[in-house]
């Protein structure tokens, strides 16, 4: 109930009257400034710990579902990375984008894959928008990523997505030798000897 009520307060704060015509030169400009990033944390706080009450009373008293920290994530990143699956699916449920990229072009099935979260990842890769081989800025797929953690299981949900566990990123590397890199010898023979 005092998280209900903290949470009207701060959008009555935020959303509740127009902008002045000159935002930065205000005192009022300031105060809803401040209560707009208050309610961004608590939001993205609420996506990190799953709490999907939260994140529903925010989405649908109008707060934006796919609002970005300042590293370009969204509440369904957050939640994919930090493995609350009941969170992602009522995000997505709720209108998130799941396959929004932050600002480095990674995806939430990426964050998923490095955390090794595999019932996440599966989740994300049964959308529509999803693609086994998306690539961030750096060239790096959900697999290399998976690599990273020596997570067999998830390597082979991908390859049965249809990931190309030979591509390479902007360095060069593939799948199988990230996984050497991190010391799991035995998960990248299994990608060398998987067929492609």
């Amino acid at each position: 109930m005092k998280r209900t009520l903290l949470l009207a307060c701060l959008l009555l704060a935020a959303c509740g009257s127009p902008p002045p015509a000159t935002p930065a030169a205000t005192p009022e400009a300031a105060r809803r400034a401040e209560a707009e990033a208050e309610l961004k944390t608590y939001f993205f706080e609420a996506a990190r710990q799953g709490d999907v009450v939260l994140l529903r009373e925010y989405v649908k008293s109008g707060f934006p579902v796919d609002v970005r920290t300042p590293q370009g994530y969204t509440a369904l990143i957050l939640a994919a990375y930090h493995g609350q699956e009941t969170a992602v699916r009522e995000l997505i449920a709720l209108g998130a984008d799941p396959c929004a990229r932050d600002n480095r072009g990674s995806t939430a099935t990426m964050g998923a894959a490095f955390k090794g979260e595999l019932a996440v990842a599966k989740l994300l890769l049964d959308q529509p928008c999803a693609k086994a081989d998306d690539r961030n800025r750096d060239g790096q797929t959900a697999a290399m990523y998976a690599a990273l953690s020596g997570n067999a299981r998830l390597l082979g949900l991908l390859r049965e997505r249809g990931a190309n566990l030979a591509m390479k990123d902007a360095q060069g590397r593939t799948a199988a030798s990230i996984a050497r890199e991190q010391g799991a010898e035995e998960v990248a023979r299994s990608i060398e000897h998987a067929p492609h």
